[in-house]
């Protein structure tokens, strides 16, 4: 029960007096009536009865679509069963669909498969351009002067890196294969553990080769190379008899004469016919240790001898390092045979 008006506060009172005097304003204004109007429900459209006579299937020529009347319906009225029952004998009429169906592929025509000439490991050849790099020793080579190409994996993809003849022989060496599971780079053989193999280094690259295989490229590169000889290539001791016969009679071992540079002194000319012989003798700074050494130095390059000044604050245990005529810093690997001291 609501409190009487004895129990209401004067705050109370004061409230139900007002909303009192607010009703009577608004029926005074006749808006005492709800503001909206109610709204009337659509009526629900119920669905044909399956027994009405006027009733018939829908004709679609799929089955799982069609509506059947129910058993219910058609146990009520046996004419609308006849009706429907004819209806659907005239629905299964309809051819139903035919689903195209994939031809397998034809079969392709095996070709013939041609045996391919494996390309040369080694090129070597005259160059077209004069933008070509020396990669050992990254001088330009001449447009015309003979290179050597070999591939080597630069930048994500294999490319032809170039050396020049001198430079390329100073990368080759003689080693034996250890473990067996070696093949050769260009006849695809494998290695037998404790077999001579043949070394040859471009760039980051090196590749080993047997001693028949390589050989006649290592002929056409002494030919280049004034006074190289096979026996300066390093490990030339690890052959036995055989092995270096049969490395001479397929590469051959012909040694050509050292052309001295023009204009060179009597002592410079004396100094690259004695070049070969004093490198072999050990007329270079000791490897292993640090001489500072000083003085005129020679080296091979491109077929021509090269000289320069020792820069001694510069040398290593490994390597000397000398001045060219161009201000250029040409670098020499101690107990290499391609430089000696004049």
């Amino acid at each position: 029960m609501p409190p009487g008006p004895e129990a209401l506060s004067e705050y109370e009172l004061e409230r139900e007096r007002n909303i009192a005097a607010n009703k009577r304003h608004l029926a005074s204004l006749g808006l005492d009536g709800p503001f909206f109007p109610p709204t009337k429900r659509a009526a629900v459209r119920r669905q044909r009865p399956s027994a009405d006579p006027d009733w018939l299937p829908r004709r679609s020529g799929r089955r799982g679509s069609r509506n059947e009347p129910s058993d219910d319906s058609a146990s009520g009225d046996e004419a609308s069963g006849e009706e429907a029952s004819g209806d659907e004998s005239d629905g299964d009429d309809i051819p139903k669909p035919v689903r195209a169906t994939k031809k397998p592929p034809p079969k392709p025509t095996p070709q013939p498969v041609r045996e391919s000439t494996p390309a040369p490991a080694i090129v070597i050849e005259a160059a077209k351009t004069g933008r070509s790099k020396c990669r050992r020793c990254l001088e330009p080579i001449q447009q015309g002067e003979k290179r050597v190409g070999m591939e080597s994996w630069m930048v994500g993809r294999q490319v032809m890196v170039w050396q020049h003849p001198a430079c390329f022989l100073d990368g080759v060496a003689i080693s034996t294969e250890t473990s067996g599971r070696g093949k050769c780079k260009l006849t695809k053989a494998p290695f037998v553990a404790g077999e001579r193999r043949i070394s040859c280094t471009a760039h980051t690259t090196t590749s080993n080769f047997k001693l028949a295989a390589v050989a006649p490229s290592l002929r056409a590169l002494l030919a280049l190379v004034p006074g190289r000889k096979l026996e300066h290539i390093e490990g030339y001791g690890l052959l036995d008899a055989e092995e270096a016969a049969l490395l001479k009679q397929a590469g051959g071992n012909e040694e050509v004469a050292a052309v001295p540079a023009v204009g060179a002194t009597p002592e410079q000319t004396e100094a690259v016919e004695a070049g070969p012989a004093a490198a072999q003798g050990g007329s270079q700074p000791k490897k292993g240790a640090v001489s500072r050494a000083k003085g005129r130095v020679a080296w091979r390059f491109a077929g021509h001898v090269c000289f320069g000044t020792l820069l001694p604050a510069q040398e290593t245990k490994t390597h000397c390092f000398a001045r060219t005529h161009k201000g250029n810093t040409k670098t020499l690997t101690k107990g290499g045979a391609s430089w000696w001291l004049v």
